[in-house]
């Protein structure tokens, strides 16, 4: 599988809400571990939201909504990261730009 980079401009997305996401009907449940998930059972449904994901038309705007608006959130897939791989992006990008202005994101994910 070949990882295309995603430019992402980070900017207040106020009026992006969601419109137009393949996400749109799935069960949250893909997004947002249940109580006592473990692995592999963690792995193999963070793969299937990624998927999801991957084949969403407004992927860049969610991701940089969740990093521009919501940094600190810990839990769910946005963008086709987890809030793990979203904390290290978003300190990644503040090292880039010492003024912690949010340029662009390539290789998101």
């Amino acid at each position: 599988m070949s990882r295309n980079p995603m430019p992402v401009v980070l900017a207040p997305l106020s009026r992006w809400d969601g419109r137009g996401a393949a996400c749109a009907g799935e069960d949250t449940e893909l997004f947002f571990a249940p109580d006592g998930e473990r692995q592999p059972v963690r792995a193999i449904r963070e793969k299937k939201a990624k998927e999801v994901c991957g084949r969403c038309p407004v992927r860049a705007e969610c991701l940089a909504s969740e990093l521009w608006r919501r940094p600190g959130l810990q839990h769910g897939i946005f963008g086709g990261l987890t809030a793990e791989e979203r904390v290290a992006l978003r300190k990644q990008l503040m090292r880039r730009d010492g003024q912690g202005v949010f340029v662009a994101v390539r290789d998101a994910a």
